[in-house]
């Protein structure tokens, strides 16, 4: 009597196999098209903007906050050190562009030339936060950074910004273990 059951039933699991598939296939359709459309599969960038640099106007100031981390500057036995940052305000940017750290560090106004327009030097120690308030000087058209890592040769010792001829320039120099970066303040 279950024989007879018997080519019913496998009739059954196979409709639910042949109906199963496509469902699947539905559903892993869908999670790849909305993982697609989230940007999972490496969505192209778009192509950076390009920011005009304008001069600095008449009475256009500078404010940069400056924060050193806590893990600062290495040392030989891993603890971090005191540093020193130097902030350039230059007309140009291919002159520092183009300077080894031995020539901005020991040669800076031999280096940058005319196109170093002001320069302020700061000390930190670690985990230390300064703020820099000045007035932009006339011409200046890019903020650029120079930081003196004992072991410059493995850190990103520049950073350098153009000025878009806003009267006041916010900035935010992250002193990072053993990197500069310079960027908007938020």
């Amino acid at each position: 009597m279950t024989t007879g059951l018997y080519p019913v039933r496998w009739w059954l699991a196979g409709l639910r196999a042949v109906l199963a598939r496509p469902f699947a296939f539905l559903c892993l359709g869908l999670v790849a098209f909305s993982l697609a459309g989230c940007g999972a599969f490496g969505a192209k960038k778009p192509p950076p903007t390009e920011i005009e640099i304008k001069p600095a106007p008449v009475d256009a100031s500078l404010d940069v906050i400056a924060v050193a981390s806590p893990l600062v500057n290495p040392g030989p036995d891993g603890l971090p050190q005191p540093v020193v940052m130097r902030l350039y305000q230059l007309n140009g940017e291919t002159a520092f562009a183009n300077a080894s750290f031995r020539q901005l560090w020991e040669a800076d106004a031999e280096t940058l030339g005319p196109t170093m327009l002001g320069k302020t030097e700061l000390y930190f120690a670690p985990g230390e936060v300064q703020r820099v308030k000045a007035n932009l000087i006339e011409g200046t058209t890019i903020i650029a950074v120079v930081v003196g890592f004992r072991n410059f040769e493995e850190a990103k010792w520049r950073a350098m910004v153009g000025l878009q001829g806003d009267k006041k320039f916010k900035l935010k120099a992250e002193l990072k273990t053993l990197s500069i970066e310079l960027g908007p303040q938020d």
